[in-house]
């Protein structure tokens, strides 16, 4: 039988072994982003996690995280959302594709096909040249040279106008050779999944019962936004 912890009131007398400015259990997202923040500004950080290595539920992502569906932080924000618009938003870019064929390009300053694999999605190919690729994936003559310029031109500057990447994480895309990989959907997992827990208002200041802020109690990521239900996307996959 699983014991279920005593609950813990404010006039609780509590003895603690240790002490600091600012305590956070769990390294995901929400947790990470608070201990970098919280350090910066010279407090003393303490960081709690369960697992044996952060990330929490950051980590079932691939590279696209999306609080959204019309939330209550979102409402409380001002910020007008809805689940049909987030999964519209989310599956746009692939099942807008001809036959709801997507795949993702990468060259060899980001991907080494002998020493690792790439998130676990299947490699398609590797190219020297953008012609090739077009001649093979039947992407229209010219197009995928087109939109390489364009990005390089931007990422060169350090800029990511079309998906708003940290400039830190932008690179162009000029050294051969060039791989893609398979991103249509029935080719790689596309996961979605509810976020919820404690309540909190739109400061991320966790509430009691009675609807009131706990001091210094904040609660932010998978155990505290309540979400959307589960997406379902159509499976979609390049035809043999």
């Amino acid at each position: 039988m699983i014991e279920v912890p005593r609950a813990l009131t404010a006039e609780s007398d509590l003895i603690f072994d240790d002490s600091c400015d600012v305590l956070i259990v769990g390294l995901g997202a929400g947790g990470g982003a608070t201990a970098i923040e919280a350090a910066a500004a010279r407090a003393d950080v303490l960081v709690l996690e369960r697992a044996s290595a952060g990330g929490g539920s950051t980590q079932f992502s691939r590279g696209f995280v999306y609080l959204g569906g019309g939330t209550r932080v979102q409402k409380l924000n001002g910020f007008d959302d809805t689940v049909e618009d987030m999964l519209s938003y989310l599956a746009a870019m692939i099942l807008n594709q001809p036959e709801g064929v997507a795949d993702l390009i990468v060259n060899s300053a980001i991907f080494d096909r002998t020493e690792r694999p790439f998130m676990g999605q299947s490699i398609i190919d590797v190219w020297d040249d953008c012609v090739e690729i077009e001649r093979d994936l039947k992407i229209p003559e010219g197009a995928l040279q087109r939109k390489l310029a364009e990005y390089n031109a931007h990422a060169e500057q350090g800029e990511d106008p079309e998906f708003r990447k940290y400039r830190d994480y932008v690179q162009p895309l000029s050294e051969a050779p060039f791989a893609a990989f398979d991103c249509s959907f029935g080719a790689v997992p596309f996961n979605g999944f509810t976020l919820g827990g404690l309540k909190t208002d739109a400061q991320a200041r966790v509430l009691n019962e009675a609807g009131r802020p706990i001091q210094g109690l904040y609660a932010a990521g998978a155990c505290a936004v309540p979400s959307a239900p589960p997406m379902r996307c159509p499976e979609r996959s390049r035809k043999s």
